[in-house]
C-alpha cells in the first residue's frame, strides 16, 4: 500500500553501504522532506521534530553498513525515527546528546533557513478550519498520531505496521479504529461534529508537508485507507467505555468497519432527538431476534419499495407489527402508540439496508465496503405488484424468502399499520412532512463561483404524481442544470444543451424519500451502485451523518461528502474535495412554501436519446463544476 512515492538509486544505496560518503548524503538529502513530514505528523512539535530527525541522520550516518536491502533505504529510515519517537515518549523528557557537527547539522541548517510555508489549500478549508484541524491533532495522545501518521501518511499495510511496531495486525487494525475515534471525539467535544474525518486527514497531510511539491496524489487517502473491518471495530468499541449496546449491535446487527459510530446518548427529554435513539434502541431489540419483512413494489423492481417489518413473538409462531413505511407516511408501533416520522427507518447498526432484489454484483461490493458477508438470493421476477416476504433469524440472516405477485397489496389489511383498541397516534413530523412536499432553495459556490437553484421534492409515494421531483441550478444569469421527470441536462451560457440525460439523473445521490428508504441508504446505494467506494460517519447525538465518496472522473481524483440529516431524512449538502476542483451545495427545505415562486423548468429532451452514455451518477456534482470552471 506504499503511497509515499519515495524513489531512491539503489546503486546509491549500495555505495553509501560501502561507505561511500557523497553517495549518503545525497540520499538523506532525496528522503529529507519525507522523514522531517513524518516526525512532525506525530510530534507536532518543531523541536523535538529537529530533535528526532536530527538523531535520526545522525544513525543513519554511522550504521548505513547495517542495512540489509537496497530497496528497503525509506522504511529503514523511517524504522530508527519510529524508534526514536518511541523512546522519547517512554522517557516522558527529551534526551539531548553532545554531538560533534555532523551531517545532521548541515541539513538542520538548511532546514532553518529555509522554512516551509504550508502549500495552498484553496477552496478546501478555511484559516478557521485548518487552525480547528491542527488544535484538534495536537489534543491526541502520541500513539493515536502515529497511527494515524503510518496508516494515511506512510500508506502502511497493517501488516507493515504490525512489523514495525512489534504486534499483529489484528491489533494495529484496532489501534487505528480507536485513533480515528478518539479524533471524531475531539471533533465532537469542540463543537464540530458535522466535519469529515477524511477531508480532515486529507487537509492535515497537506498542512504539514515539508515539501511544497507534495500533493494529494502522494497523500492518497480514501475510504479504504480507513477501513478497519468488522472484527476490528467490534474489538476496539469492546475495549472502550463504549457503551455495551453499542457492542451489541456491533455483534448482532454486523456493524460496517466503515461506520465510524458514536453511543446513543441516554436522555430522559421529550424531543425528536430522543424518539430517535428510542427508536433505534427498539431497532436493536428487533435485530437481536426472529422477524419477518416484507417488501412490496407496486411498480416493479427498481422502483419505490414498501416496507413493513413484523417481529416474531418469542416462543411463538405469531408476530406482532413494528414498523410500515407505505406510501402514505412511516410508522413505529412503540409501546400501545403509533408514532408517524419525518424519516424512514435506517438499520440499527447503520449498515446499507439491502433490498430482495438487489443485483448479486451491487450485493458484493456492499459486502466488500462494509468488511462483511451478507447473502441474498438474487430475484429474477421483474413484473409489477411484486411482494417479497423475508424470514430473519437472530442473526439478522434471511432464511427464507417467499415471492409473490400480489396487485394493490397496501391496500390489504394485513399491509396496513394494525391498531388495536387503546392506540393511539403520535404525529411527530414537521410542516413539511405532514404537507408530504415541499420546495427547496440550493445556495453555494463551484470554484469560487457563486451558484444558486431551487426545486421540488415529494416526501411520500403518494404525492410523486402531483408534486414530481425537479431542480434547477443557475449561475449568475446562466441555467446551468435542469433535472425533470421529463429529462435532465447539462446547458452552457446560450443554454444549449451540453449533455442529456435520463430523467432525474440530478438526484442521484440525493434525497429521495418517496422511493420508501432513507436518504442514508440512498445515497450510498447510488454509489454501491457505480462501484465507488465510501465512508460513513455518524453522530448519533446531533442525528447528523457524512457520506464520503472516493472517486476518479475524467482525470480527477478527490472525494465527494454528502452531509445528511438523519432525522429530517434530507441532504443538507454536498462539498468537493479535490486538488483541481472545489464546491460546495447547500439545500435549505422549506416548511412553508412561497406563492408561484416554485413553478416546473421547462426542458426539451433530445429526441435521439442520450448523449452521454456515463450519466455521471452520484459524480453529476462534478460535472457541474467542471461547466464553471
Amino acid at each position: 500500500m506504499n503511497q509515499t512515492g519515495i524513489k531512491v538509486d539503489l546503486e546509491l544505496v549500495e555505495q553509501a553501504r560501502q561507505g561511500n560518503k557523497d553517495s549518503i548524503n545525497q540520499l538523506l538529502e532525496t528522503i529529507y522532506p519525507q522523514l522531517a513530514s513524518y516526525v512532525y505528523r506525530t510530534t507536532l512539535d518543531h523541536d523535538l521534530k529537529d530533535e528526532v530527525v536530527q538523531e535520526t541522520i545522525l544513525e543513519a550516518y554511522k550504521d548505513i553498513n547495517k542495512l540489509r536491502q537496497q530497496d528497503r533505504f525509506w522504511p529503514w529510515i523511517r524504522g530508527i525515527a519510529y524508534h526514536k519517537l518511541c523512546q522519547f515518549y517512554k522517557m516522558e523528557k527529551r534526551q539531548r546528546d553532545i554531538l560533534e557537527p555532523t551531517l545532521a547539522h548541515t541539513y538542520m541548517k538548511k532546514r532553518n533557513n529555509n522554512i516551509h510555508q504550508p502549500d495552498h489549500l484553496g477552496k478546501l478549508i478555511s484559516e478557521e478550519q485548518k487552525a480547528f484541524i491542527m488544535n484538534s491533532m495536537k489534543k491526541l495522545k502520541p500513539k493515536h498520531r502515529q497511527i494515524i501518521n503510518l496508516r494515511c501518511f506512510e500508506g502502511m499495510d497493517y501488516s507493515e505496521i504490525a512489523e514495525m511496531t512489534d504486534s499483529s495486525a489484528f491489533s494495529a487494525r484496532v489501534a487505528f479504529f480507536r485513533a480515528k475515534k478518539e479524533l471524531q471525539k475531539i471533533f465532537t467535544s469542540n463543537g464540530m461534529a458535522n466535519v469529515s474525518l477524511l477531508s480532515a486527514l486529507i487537509a492535515f497531510a497537506k498542512m504539514t508537508s515539508e515539501s511544497s511539491a507534495a500533493t494529494l496524489s502522494q497523500h492518497a487517502i480514501t475510504n479504504q485507507t480507513l477501513h478497519v473491518g468488522l472484527p476490528a471495530t467490534i474489538a476496539g468499541y469492546m475495549g472502550t467505555k463504549t457503551t455495551m449496546t453499542a457492542a451489541t449491535i456491533a455483534l448482532v446487527g454486523g456493524i460496517s468497519g466503515s461506520v465510524a459510530v458514536k453511543s446513543i446518548a441516554n436522555t430522559p427529554e421529550v424531543n425528536p432527538s430522543a424518539q430517535v435513539a428510542q427508536m433505534m434502541t427498539k431497532q436493536t431489540v428487533i435485530n437481536s431476534g426472529n422477524k419477518e419483512r416484507w417488501f412490496y413494489y407496486p411498480e416493479g423492481p427498481d422502483k419505490p419499495v414498501m416496507i413493513r417489518t413484523m417481529k416474531v413473538i418469542e416462543n411463538s409462531k405469531n408476530t406482532t407489527p413494528y414498523s410500515l413505511q407505505n406510501e402514505q407516511g412511516n410508522f413505529l408501533f412503540t409501546n400501545g402508540a403509533i408514532q408517524i416520522n419525518n424519516f424512514r427507518l435506517w438499520n440499527s447498526d447503520f449498515s446499507v439496508q439491502r433490498l430482495p432484489t438487489d443485483s448479486p454484483e451491487l450485493t458484493y461490493f456492499l459486502n466488500k465496503v462494509e468488511g462483511r458477508s451478507v447473502h441474498m438470493e438474487p430475484m429474477t421476477d421483474s413484473f409489477d405488484d411484486l411482494l417479497v416476504i423475508n424470514q430473519y433469524n437472530q442473526q439478522n440472516e434471511v432464511v427464507s424468502s417467499e415471492v409473490n405477485y400480489l396487485p394493490d397489496a397496501t391496500k390489504e389489511l394485513y399491509y396496513l399499520y394494525d391498531k388495536p383498541s387503546g392506540n393511539t397516534f403520535i404525529d411527530n413530523r414537521d410542516a413539511m412532512h405532514q404537507r408530504g412536499w415541499t420546495g427547496f432553495r440550493i445556495n453555494g459556490q463551484l470554484n469560487g463561483i457563486d451558484i444558486q437553484g431551487k426545486g421540488q421534492i415529494p416526501f411520500t409515494f403518494s404525492h410523486m404524481k402531483n408534486h414530481t421531483p425537479w431542480m434547477q441550478i443557475d449561475s449568475r444569469n446562466d441555467t446551468l442544470a435542469i433535472d425533470h421527470v421529463s429529462g435532465s441536462a447539462f446547458l452552457d451560457s446560450q443554454e444549449n444543451v451540453v449533455a442529456s440525460l435520463p430523467n432525474l439523473s440530478l438526484f442521484k445521490g440525493m434525497s429521495r424519500p418517496w422511493t420508501g428508504i432513507h436518504t442514508l441508504d440512498v445515497i450510498r446505494r447510488d454509489a454501491a451502485m457505480q462501484q465507488l467506494w465510501f465512508n460513513t460517519e455518524i453522530d448519533t447525538t446531533t442525528l447528523k451523518s457524512i457520506i464520503s465518496v472516493d472517486f476518479s472522473h475524467q482525470g480527477i481524483r478527490g472525494n465527494i461528502e454528502y452531509h445528511v440529516d438523519l432525522e429530517k431524512d434530507l441532504l443538507d449538502k454536498i462539498v468537493i474535495i479535490s486538488d483541481s476542483l472545489s464546491g460546495e451545495i447547500m439545500f435549505e427545505y422549506l416548511q412553508d412554501m412561497p406563492g408561484n415562486d416554485f413553478n416546473s423548468p421547462q426542458l426539451v429532451v433530445d429526441s435521439q436519446g442520450f448523449n452521454d452514455e456515463s450519466h455521471y451518477g452520484v459524480l453529476w456534482p462534478i460535472e457541474l463544476a467542471n461547466l464553471v470552471k
